[in-house]
């Protein structure tokens, strides 16, 4: 090899010039001098190669934050082979970096799509009770991210089949994957489960319960998500706009006029509709009961709450007009739309021409 003097670069000085012999029993400060290469940039190859060599010192076990230090390195170099090799060292030393990092860790490869590495990484963090929940919540919740239902369903399996305690981030990231493929009744049964385990008075119970809420209602069961929306407002639970939204739509679809506009009364108290589909539900709920009248104070509502009332509103609620009353109809209400600050867009004028050239 090469003698180091010929070279002021730290990264191109060979591990045998570094003066080190790794069986020697005073050698007690390899993680240190680990460290110290992993912090400076030039020489973090070089940090690699001696790694490896460390680790044919008996003596040798590797520190959680040197492992924290060389995971950066892998990472910011992109260097995905070396991580599956550092997973098993994991396995081989029973040592893991902090929860925290390992999370990151599973996270950064899911959104790179190194879905075989992640599948190293979970088969080593097994071993850990702590470290397997928390990983395999962070592969799940980035497969759901990246519309990956199925790998979150099987990551899932694979957690249950290997004992692996489940807290509530796991059954909220379970139930969305299921939620998402229309599998109401695995969003139910899972549900019951979490309500089992007495897991639904924690942090994120607000978050399951509007899950199941949201499946029910759009799975055409409105009057059960309902009976669960009054649980969480029974158990003093935060409901979400979300929840408001998926009941005040479902209801709307079947024309449940009472449990819809008391919804609505209570999220507009709680300034917790701002979906402009529930206001165009609204709309066509009240054009399609010949309530017509009420479609402008729902544009009312809507201007209240700084939302926009969209073109497809503008126009919906003229066609149901002079549909329901007739051409003259639909040209006062678009005069009143005009009046409370509404704007028409290309539709829009394309229905009040088309009224004017009728009467």
């Amino acid at each position: 090899m090469e003698d180091a003097s010929s070279s002021s670069s730290t990264s191109n000085v060979p591990i045998t010039k570094l003066g080190l012999k790794f069986h020697d029993p005073d050698v007690d400060n390899l993680n240190g001098l680990l460290c110290g290469l992993l912090q400076d940039t030039p020489s973090e190859d070089v940090a690699y190669d001696f790694y490896e060599k460390a680790k044919e010192n008996p003596r040798f076990i590797p520190e959680k934050k040197m492992l924290k230090l060389l995971i950066r390195y892998f990472v910011q170099s992109k260097k995905w082979g070396s991580i599956v090799s550092l997973s098993l060292d994991f396995k081989h030393y029973k040592v893991f970096p902090d929860a925290y990092t390992c999370s990151r860790l599973i996270n950064t490869c899911v959104k790179a799509r190194k879905f075989m590495v992640v599948e190293a990484l979970l088969e080593a963090f097994k071993s850990d009770k702590e470290l397997s929940v928390i990983t395999f919540n962070s592969a799940m919740a980035g497969y759901n991210k990246l519309h990956m239902f199925r790998s979150t369903i099987a990551a899932y399996e694979t957690m249950k089949s290997n004992g692996i305690s489940q807290d509530s981030e796991s059954y909220c990231q379970i139930m969305e994957a299921y939620h998402r493929i229309g599998d109401m009744d695995k969003v139910s049964s899972i549900f019951d489960e979490f309500e089992s385990s007495k897991l639904n008075l924690t942090p994120l119970a607000p978050r399951a319960y509007s899950i199941l809420c949201d499946s029910l209602a759009k799975s055409g069961r409105p009057y059960e998500a309902l009976e669960y929306f009054r649980d969480m407002k029974k158990k003093g639970l935060f409901v979400s706009s979300l929840v408001y939204s998926s009941l005040i739509i479902s209801f709307a679809s079947i024309r449940d006029i009472t449990i819809v506009e008391k919804l609505f009364e209570e999220a507009e108290e709680r300034k917790m509709v701002r979906d402009p589909e529930v206001f165009l539900k609204l709309v066509l709920m009240y054009i399609e009961e010949g309530l017509l009248e009420k479609t402008l104070d729902v544009v009312r509502v809507m201007n209240d709450a700084n939302v926009k009332v969209s073109d497809c509103i503008f126009c919906t609620i003229v066609n149901g007009f002079s549909k329901r009353r007739g051409f003259q109809s639909a040209i006062v209400v678009y005069e009143q739309l005009i009046l409370q600050g509404c704007k028409p867009g290309q539709v829009s004028y394309a229905s009040i021409i088309n009224a004017y050239c009728r009467i």
